[in-house]
């Protein structure tokens, strides 16, 4: 049953693209409520700045990994070669439009070709890019690299913070397969509505 669920996931989350679309206008909802949308153009330089971060790695990208906004793995090194192929060079592009950002990333999952493994690691790509973005506009208000990285674990979901109960697992394995993103996801619409609630009423 286990292999069996495992697979139906791998084919529901990593190998359909309508699932990496999804991913993607869900991120741009997390975005808003956190104070960053992508449609505001006052953003852009942050987006902006994301692409460079994930695209050429350097202090910003060993940073964000320290501060575990994003996760180390042992793909990053083929995933960010892989990268320098897809997402275009910043240096080049100077007015990038909020639609053209939206549109490159909910569309991303439909060209991706390669191992499961490769897939896998960069179905992670929307994620990442709004949430080193959100990272990016903290610190220019004046946080520093921990309280930034905190107000994005805030808004975004993390799935290390489920924890691995007994009930829970077996919840997650025949009650809710993907139950811990609606965990997740009502943690943040929760504190929306408490923190943002306009922003919750508008999203």
């Amino acid at each position: 049953y286990d292999s069996m669920l495992r697979k139906w996931k791998a084919g529901k989350l990593v190998l359909n693209p309508g699932s990496h679309v999804r991913d993607a206008v869900g991120n741009t909802v997390f975005a808003y409520l956190g104070g960053n949308s992508i449609w505001n153009p006052g953003n852009l330089p942050f987006y902006r700045d994301a692409i460079t971060a994930l695209r050429d790695g350097g202090d910003t990208y060993a940073e964000l990994i320290e501060q575990q906004v994003l996760g180390g793995d042992a793909f990053t090194t083929q995933v960010q070669a892989g990268l320098k192929g897809l997402l275009p060079d910043t240096k080049t592009v100077e007015d990038m439009e909020p639609g053209a950002i939206a549109r490159l990333f909910m569309g991303f999952g439909a060209g991706i070709r390669g191992s499961y493994e490769y897939l896998s690691e960069l179905r992670k790509l929307p994620d990442d890019f709004y949430k080193t973005a959100a990272y990016l506009k903290y610190k220019s208000q004046g946080m520093s690299p921990a309280e930034a990285a905190a107000e994005v674990r805030k808004w975004f979901p993390y799935y290390d913070r489920l924890g691995s109960s007994a009930a829970w697992k077996q919840t997650s394995r025949f009650a809710m397969p993907f139950s811990a993103f609606f965990r997740e996801s009502t943690r943040v619409l929760g504190r929306a509505a408490m923190e943002r609630p306009l922003a919750l009423a508008t999203s």
